[in-house]
């Protein structure tokens, strides 16, 4: 086989988009007469690039590469990167990971790396952070031989990757020059702020989807706000306070986590799922001064209230956040929805005064090892991811929606679902519990 042979039949089963597993035989097969025209090859293959990593079930890796003249092939565990998929060509960029804690550090006017790399050596790695939008285009094909991943990308897929990356880096420049937000935890800022900016900012755009429901960033902070006047000016909660929240997945849960967060009252978020023993547990880890109990979870709270040992102060504090309308509010609780009708829609003056290292949610591990333990979600936090998944890793913009499919009580709800929905500037669709039959359908929906 000649070079120019060599080098038709690599771009053939490159540009393939399905393989099967004669043809994995001869992907093999070319690339072995390669590795044994090596020395013959270094003049002939300028312009060749291309570098493709099989990710197997065994402890070996399998990897080749042809680089500007340079081929490599060759088993073997690659250590250290979280890899599966490579391109390589000469003066591209050079090792890359988007890992907020890697790339910041390195970045600066020009992207650089420790250590002495020959251009034969320069990879773009594709980690996880950008992984899902790359596997739109590769294809992966699964084969009865002992490779079980195969990730192929042509040239042309390569090239709209490559602008993607560079489109990623000028991002990242231009927030170097106009940072997201003020690293220091005495700093100003909040996610109720950024709430009021977007009313502000972007008011006629969807916030919230919940099954009929649908909220203008303008509506959201409105309705917000009522719940926050309300607990701040006839409730009287004050910052540092504990509101237990005890509520499904709805409309009324971002109502009052927001609200709360806005006044500087953190919410700790109970798990619905938890009953009795648990239940109280959770309850007691904080010590809390309001009790806001959903409609739907008014029974499981009921048959732990006695076991709970209130004090008269707190037994004063039962809040009742009706849904469906089925059951009324019971004997010594406040009805919310009733309250809140006549209270202001006006941004609460305390918004301004929160600080990043303020605390707004605990929530809690699933018990596993053990009782629940609570988890201290700060406005830091939240402001960092939306900027980590909104801004880096999926390049979020207004024209998106999230569909959180996790509880609000879960971390991945608060930290990743409204963070990177708080960080792209677009709305968020809920469902009260997920559905894998109706997913489709939701997503389709909104």
């Amino acid at each position: 086989m000649s070079i120019s042979e060599i080098r038709d039949a690599l771009i053939r089963i490159i540009d393939d988009q399905k393989l099967s597993a004669n043809d994995l035989t001869e992907y093999y097969n070319t690339y072995i007469e390669i590795a044994n025209k090596t020395e013959n090859i270094q003049n002939n293959s300028e312009g060749w690039s291309a570098i493709i990593f099989f990710d197997t079930a065994s402890s070996t890796d399998h990897w080749i590469k042809v680089d500007n003249g340079k081929f490599s092939f060759g088993l073997g565990r690659i250590e250290k990167f979280s890899v599966k998929y490579g391109l390589s060509e000469k003066n591209m960029l050079l090792i890359l990971s988007f890992n907020y804690d890697y790339i910041l550090p390195q970045y600066g006017e020009s992207l650089s790396i420790e250590g002495d790399l020959s251009d034969s050596d320069r990879f773009i790695w594709i980690d996880s952070a950008i992984r899902g939008k790359i596997l739109s285009i590769i294809n992966k094909t699964k084969t009865n031989l002992e490779v079980k991943d195969i990730s192929i990308m042509s040239y042309d897929d390569y090239q709209k990757m490559q602008k993607n990356l560079r489109s990623k880096l000028q991002k990242l420049k231009e927030y170097r020059k106009t940072p997201f937000y003020n690293s220091d935890p005495e700093a100003n800022d909040s996610i109720g702020l950024r709430i009021e900016r977007r009313a502000k900012d972007d008011p006629h755009r969807i916030a919230l989807f919940f099954e009929d429901e649908k909220y203008t960033n303008f509506e959201f902070n409105e309705m917000i706000n009522k719940y926050s006047n309300y607990f701040l000016q006839e409730v009287g909660l004050k910052k540092g306070d504990v509101a237990v929240v005890y509520l499904e997945n709805r409309s009324e849960i971002f109502f009052i986590i927001l609200a709360m967060a806005k006044i500087g009252v953190i919410s700790s978020l109970i798990n619905t799922r938890q009953r009795d023993v648990t239940l109280i547990h959770s309850i007691k880890l904080s010590t809390g001064k309001v009790f806001i109990i959903g409609e739907e979870l008014l029974d499981p709270f009921l048959d732990v209230k006695d076991k709970l040992n209130l004090t008269t102060e707190q037994s004063q504090g039962l809040y009742f956040i009706s849904d469906k309308g089925i059951k009324t509010a019971p004997e010594n609780f406040i009805d919310v929805r009733s309250k809140i009708s006549k209270f202001s829609t006006k941004n609460p003056p305390t918004t301004p005064k929160i600080q990043l290292k303020d605390p707004y949610s605990y929530i809690f591990t699933s018990g596993t090892t053990g009782m629940p333990k609570a988890a201290i979600i700060t406005n830091a936090q939240t402001i960092g991811s939306a900027f980590y998944w909104g801004k880096i890793v999926m390049d979020m913009t207004p024209e998106d929606i999230t569909y959180i499919t996790t509880p609000i009580f879960h971390s991945n709800a608060i930290n990743i679902g409204f963070a990177s929905a708080l960080g792209g500037g677009g709305g968020m669709a809920i469902r009260r519990k997920y559905s894998a039959s109706n997913f489709l359908k939701d997503a389709r929906r909104y």
